[in-house]
C-alpha cells in the first residue's frame, strides 16, 4: 500500500516509500450467508488484472502458465487454455476469465487469491524495474492541454514540481554518445504547446542560415 513520500534532507536524497509489510491480521466472518456467497464481480475484475502481468487486456498462456504453476503444479495448463480461450484469440479476456475462476475446477479460491497476490507482486516488481518505460508511456499519452493539470496534481500530492523532477531524473544518464536526448524529449513533452511552437521557430531561425523546412512546415 501507499504510505508516504519521503522528502529527504541534505544528507538524505528523496525517497518514495510506496510499499510496506504491515502486521499480520487475521479476519473472521461468522454469517454463514457471507461464508457461502460467491465471489463479487469486482474480486474477479481484480484477479484478472493481476493475471494479466503486461497489462494488455488479456491473460496469455505464458502469463496463465507462470502463476498457475505457482499454486498448483499439478494443473493442466493446455486445459485451462482451452477454457479460457474457446475462440483462440490468444487468451483469456475477463469474461471467459471470470467463467472459468467462477467454475473452481483447476484452482480453488484459495489458490486464485495466492496467485493473486503473486500476480500483484510481480508487476510491482516489473514497474520498480522498467521506471523510464512507465515514465515514457505516462508523458505520451496524455495531451498538451492536460499537462497543466498533471503538474498541478503532482505538486498537490508530493509537493514537488513536476518538470524539476524530470529534469532531476533524466540528468541521471545520458541518451546517446556526447547528447542526451532523452532529458530533451522528456522536456518537451511537458512544455506548453504555443512555447514549444515557438521554441521550435526559434531554432529553425537562429544562427547561421535558416532550416527552411523545418519553418515551412511549422508555419
Amino acid at each position: 500500500n501507499f504510505i508516504e513520500v519521503d522528502t529527504g534532507s541534505e544528507a538524505r536524497t528523496l525517497k518514495a516509500r510506496r510499499w510496506k509489510q504491515g502486521k499480520q491480521q487475521q479476519l473472521m466472518v461468522r454469517k454463514k450467508r457471507v461464508l457461502e456467497a460467491q465471489t463479487t464481480e469486482l474480486a474477479r475484475k481484480m484477479q484478472f488484472q493481476s493475471f494479466d502481468l503486461d497489462g494488455n487486456s488479456v491473460v496469455g498462456k505464458t502469463e496463465m502458465g507462470f502463476l498457475v504453476q505457482q499454486v498448483n503444479t499439478e494443473a493442466d495448463l493446455n486445459g485451462i487454455m482451452v477454457k479460457v480461450d474457446p475462440e483462440q484469440v490468444g487468451g483469456a479476456v475477463l469474461d471467459t476469465f471470470a467463467a472459468w475462476a467462477d467454475g473452481g475446477e483447476d484452482l480453488t479460491e484459495e489458490q486464485l487469491q495466492h496467485a493473486e497476490a503473486l500476480g500483484n507482486i510481480a508487476q510491482r516488481c516489473r514497474d520498480c524495474l522498467n521506471e523510464e518505460d512507465c515514465l515514457i508511456e505516462v508523458l505520451a499519452t496524455i495531451s498538451g492541454k492536460q499537462v497543466p493539470e498533471v503538474c498541478k496534481e503532482y505538486e498537490r500530492l508530493t509537493g514537488l514540481n513536476l518538470k524539476e523532477r524530470i529534469v532531476q531524473k533524466t540528468s541521471e544518464q545520458d541518451g546517446y554518445i556526447f547528447s542526451n536526448y532523452w532529458k530533451l524529449a522528456m522536456k518537451q513533452l511537458l512544455a506548453d504547446p504555443v512555447e514549444l511552437w515557438c521554441q521550435a521557430l526559434q531554432d529553425a531561425m537562429d544562427g547561421l542560415g535558416t532550416d527552411e523546412d523545418t519553418l515551412t512546415a511549422l508555419v
